[in-house]
């Protein structure tokens, strides 16, 4: 287990900038479970509060959460069922954090599981204990099962890494390390900004930032570092007709096609960027 530095949430605050701990989740999780009420004052209205738990998008099964039946999205909630019950269910992941907040709407029970890991999914089996309990269900050994429905999620990061050029030594970049340096923008993603340090190259994406190193000719991957998600992210630099550096490829998001950052700008000596490169 790695420690992890905080994640600055910024860039993105609506998916994940509101610090919370266990006594205020379960309020939360109360309210939501009663339809909308604190107590005796209904706050949102039991109709509203039906409709975000109600499926609205279908969604094909989820390798690591396999409990059978049709898995939907709702408004901000996943919607399935749990050995023929109701499941409402929202999991959460970031540096070194992980939890998931689950109700069984008709039964009006409710979870509220945080993890200090990041990618763990000890909080599915434990979410399932309690359902069993709870129901009154044959116990299940999940904690066994569980690496079996990771397999599926495995053989896709195998079938990523099969994908990615292997490293080649051997092979050398087409340009002097300082050609690499400038501002790559895509018109939905946003910018890339590589700058030079000592001997290398770092890539700079919202908050994230990571080392790269050498992969093949123009190709450079970031360096493992816990909790980074560019980490082993390979980026692509593409010339144009001329040789010049023009563009960044980046597989940002595995279901959409490889992204395309245009460079505009290339650093001056004063820090700033012009448009020659």
């Amino acid at each position: 287990m790695d420690e992890v530095a905080f994640y600055n949430f910024d860039s993105v605050a609506p998916a994940g900038a509101i610090n919370s701990n266990l006594e205020d989740m379960a309020k939360f999780l109360a309210f939501v479970v009663n339809g909308g009420r604190i107590g005796s004052r209904a706050i949102v209205s039991k109709a509203r509060m039906s409709q975000l738990t109600s499926a609205q998008i279908v969604i094909p099964g989820d390798p690591d959460y396999p409990l059978g039946g049709q898995l939907c999205y709702g408004l901000g909630w996943f919607v399935g069922t749990y050995r023929a019950h109701k499941l409402v269910y929202h999991p959460g992941t970031s540096g070194g954090f992980t939890s998931l907040v689950a109700f069984l709407p008709s039964e009006q029970i409710g979870i509220v599981i945080l993890a200090n890991k990041g990618g763990t999914t000890v909080q599915n089996t434990i979410a399932q204990k309690v359902w069993d309990r709870a129901l009154g269900l044959p116990s299940k050994d999940w904690a066994v099962n569980r690496p079996r429905k990771s397999a599926a999620r495995a053989a896709i990061s195998a079938a990523s890494a099969e994908a990615s050029p292997p490293a080649n030594p051997s092979s050398s970049p087409s340009h002097r390390i300082e050609d690499y340096i400038g501002l790559y923008e895509h018109p939905g993603f946003g910018k890339i900004e590589i700058e030079g340090t000592e001997g290398g190259l770092t890539g700079k994406f919202n908050n994230a930032k990571v080392k790269l190193k050498h992969g093949n000719h123009d190709v450079f991957v970031g360096v493992k570092e816990a909790g980074n998600f560019m980490s082993d992210q390979s980026l692509q630099f593409r010339l144009d007709i001329d040789g010049r550096i023009d563009a960044l490829l980046w597989d940002v998001e595995s279901n959409v096609p490889r992204a395309v950052f245009v460079r505009h700008s290339k650093r001056t000596r004063g820090g700033s960027y012009d448009s020659k490169h």
